[in-house]
């Protein structure tokens, strides 16, 4: 079939009729499409369907040329920061014609919750392990997943560190950072995975952990960072060596701050990032900070395909 029949609008205002009738390269039809030289880019920030023609080129005509799947970001907990979303990125994917649903993963809830898968075709992205939550006493641990969560410290002579998520299944981001044991009350949190880096730790009682830089993508033509790890909240409401806990920001592509009295409320990630939420934290009078910010962010989906040639 030559025919324009079924082709989407803006596809037949940019292909010439030569093209078309050639049927030479694959038209994708769904999401938010750009289109930069001879490719088209499509973007999804929310689960879809998409409809694929398939053109007649053997190189072309059923493959993408690249691709970037990210998984919903962990939320923040208490303390701990929440792990970014799984981060996958390749080339020349295979793909059949006819209808496909593209999944953006959700990020995790507020109260330490993993974010949700993201999956293109047989490409699957785990969502962000949840940073742990610190309900005084022991120490706690961060979730598993893309980027694993951040731990929340143990409080008061209580010992012992908090362990961090790992990065589950590996490839697609870092670990979570670690907390570490001491003395008085300031019982902090530890920074979640990024797509680039590992969650910092604690670094003592009083100052949490940054959240993991993300990874940097050009699939749309700019440089785009994304897939940060949230940062770690300080429940440091009794100064410790005159100081009350000091909370830590997300890592580079979107990762939430924690909260903390010397930052207030936590910090929301930035949204279709993948990025981990920052842990909650409290305040200098013991009272816990609203959890409303330490959401996970949303995952984001991104195809390129050659459409034309000139």
């Amino acid at each position: 079939d030559n025919s324009l029949n079924g082709l989407p609008q803006d596809i037949r205002r940019i292909i010439p009729t030569p093209l078309l009738a050639a049927r030479k390269f694959m038209l994708i039809e769904g999401g938010s499409v750009a289109y930069i030289g001879d490719f088209a880019i499509h973007t999804f920030n929310e689960t879809a369907s998409i409809t694929v023609t398939l053109g007649t080129d053997d190189t072309y005509g059923s493959r993408l040329e690249n691709y970037l799947v990210i998984a919903g970001g962990g939320a923040g907990g208490s303390t701990g920061g929440g792990g970014a979303g799984g981060y996958l990125t390749g080339t020349n994917l295979a793909i059949t014609k006819g209808s496909h649903t593209v999944t953006v993963g959700t990020g995790g809830a507020p109260g330490g919750n993993s974010g949700s898968n993201s999956t293109l075709l047989e490409i699957v992205s785990t969502g962000g392990g949840g940073g742990a939550n610190s309900n005084g006493g022991a120490a706690s641990t961060g979730k598993n997943g893309g980027s694993g969560g951040g731990a929340a410290g143990p409080q008061g002579s209580d010992s012992g560190n908090g362990t961090a998520g790992t990065a589950s299944p590996s490839g697609q981001g870092n670990n979570g950072g670690n907390s570490v044991a001491g003395t008085g009350h300031a019982y902090n949190g530890a920074g979640g995975g990024g797509a680039g880096a590992v969650g910092g730790n604690s670094s003592n009682r009083n100052t949490a952990g940054a959240g993991g830089a993300g990874l940097a993508s050009d699939i749309t033509g700019t440089s785009v960072t994304r897939a940060g790890g949230g940062g770690g909240g300080a429940y440091g409401f009794v100064p410790v060596n005159g100081a009350h806990g000091a909370a830590a920001n997300g890592g580079s592509g979107g990762g939430g701050r924690g909260g903390a009295n010397n930052f207030g409320q936590s910090v929301a990630p930035t949204q279709n990032t993948g990025s981990g939420g920052g842990g909650a934290g409290l305040t200098s009078v013991g009272s816990g900070y609203p959890t409303t910010n330490s959401y996970g962010a949303d995952g984001v989906i991104i195809i390129k395909y050659r459409f034309q040639s000139t």
